[in-house]
């Protein structure tokens, strides 16, 4: 994670959203507006479906697919767009499982658009909070795998014009449990950028919002904005020369 954040782009203040609450932020991140306006709330959703069109949306309108293996509760979000694990399988296994079926996915169905959620640390968060060697562990852990399938899908020649983001949706709380309500350990998180056509060695200072991702992913595959998308490209990232 290092080296494809100092060799690419980082956003050292990227805001998520409130409530910071993970049906939420994913709701918000791929439809590039905050809950007034895509209607998920909290982690409890009445009513399925965002309001809103997502990147899932505006790629399919240019013969394009999105793939997002995420936890099963953000069908609550995106529906048949969403390819599910559960959280209930063991926290030592799950993201190594994720991962695999990650492989797969690209070999079955080489999607224009990947999005891949490891759980493990989140998971560790709210158990053990943020300030035990557990939690450590599974950054260094999701790190591992993510070095690993880098790899893997360079050795497979899927990294020739690419473009690799790793955040985080929200951030924890000091102590066991939490994260909601936008202290500084949930508010910002991590963001960068790395690829072909993204700026290296850059940091940008100034605040940005996870809103901004969809219309990001929007214009990176030349595909229209999400109808009611409200964050602005993260064009300080992108190369003037692409």
């Amino acid at each position: 994670l290092d080296y494809l954040r100092k060799n690419g782009t980082d956003y050292t203040r990227m805001e998520t959203v409130y409530p910071a609450r993970t049906v939420v932020c994913f709701s918000s991140m791929f439809s590039g507006t905050y809950p007034f306006e895509h209607g998920i709330k909290s982690n409890m959703v009445w009513k399925q479906g965002i309001k809103v069109e997502s990147v899932f949306d505006t790629l399919r309108k240019v013969g394009k697919k999105g793939s997002l293996l995420a936890v099963a509760h953000l069908v609550d979000s995106f529906g048949k767009d969403v390819e599910t694990y559960t959280a209930v399988m063991h926290n030592d296994l799950v993201d190594r499982k994720i991962i695999e079926r990650a492989k797969n996915i690209m070999e079955e169905q080489n999607p224009d658009l990947q999005i891949v959620q490891l759980i493990s640390t989140d998971q560790t968060g709210h158990s053990r909070g943020v300030l035990y060697d557990e939690y450590i562990q599974k950054i260094e852990e999701a790190d591992a795998l993510v070095k690993e399938y880098f790899e893997w899908l360079k050795a497979r020649g899927m990294l020739e014009n690419y473009t690799f983001i790793v955040c985080a949706d929200h951030g924890q709380a000091d102590g066991i449990g939490g994260h909601g309500h936008l202290d500084e350990g949930e508010r910002f998180v991590p963001f960068f950028m790395y690829g072909s056509a993204i700026e290296q060695g850059k940091s940008v200072e100034e605040k940005h919002s996870l809103v901004s991702l969809a219309s990001t992913i929007s214009y990176l595959l030349g595909a229209p904005y999400p109808s009611h998308s409200r964050g602005p490209v993260l064009i300080d990232a992108i190369r003037k020369d692409v």
